[in-house]
């Protein structure tokens, strides 16, 4: 029955009206139990490089792999060196004068014509809606130069040792100095090294 003064138009407002409010608050709680699903199974990225050292002659490539697990998917990767003195620097993947790849199509990164100024710990970071996951640290080593240089060191000491025997020891002249560069001597030790 209506009352004085309603109409049947009002009377469907107030109808229209609670219903509105209820399906709001079924469609909140359904965002609600949507969001707490896809959080409850869903954690940072899992960021793992296999080894933890990898060397690589001087001026050639070496490839550090980068394994991520992720969901949500992952949305951003990121490399980063710690230098031997400590300092962390992230890697300018986008230079492909020095690196190669390290993003989110292909997350291995290739050092290309590894210098000693490459020499360092490295890390993976990948970024997701939940958070950031970090590899742990992978050391890539240098060689080359500085153990061409000590290669070179050898052999110059070891130039100056012959020098020295073959001036110490095969003089033609004997004398205070030389009282064991005998014929024997000479054999087993000067010629014998």
């Amino acid at each position: 029955m209506l009352k004085r003064g309603e109409t049947l138009p009002n009377i469907w407002i107030i109808w229209l009206l609670k219903y509105w409010i209820l399906y709001v608050l079924c469609q909140l709680y359904m965002l609600y139990v949507f969001i707490w699903f896809l959080f409850s199974f869903s954690d940072i990225p899992n960021v793992n490089i296999p080894d933890n050292y990898y060397a690589v002659e001087i001026s050639n490539n070496v490839v550090i792999p980068c394994n991520i697990n992720s969901n949500p998917n992952h949305f951003s990767v990121t490399w980063q060196r710690r230098n031997n003195n400590g300092a962390i620097n992230n890697l300018d993947v986008s230079d492909q004068t020095q690196y190669n790849n390290g993003n989110i199509g292909t997350p291995a990164l290739t050092i290309l014509n590894a210098q000693n100024a490459d020499e360092g710990y490295y890390i993976c970071t990948a970024t997701n809606a939940v958070g950031t996951g970090s590899s742990s640290l992978t050391y890539i080593d240098v060689t080359g130069s500085k153990y061409d240089i000590n290669f070179l060191y050898i052999v110059l000491l070891n130039d100056l040792l012959i020098d020295w025997l073959i001036d110490w020891c095969l003089m033609p002249t004997l004398s205070v100095f030389q009282p064991f560069c005998g014929v024997d001597w000479i054999v087993n030790k000067c010629l014998l090294f």
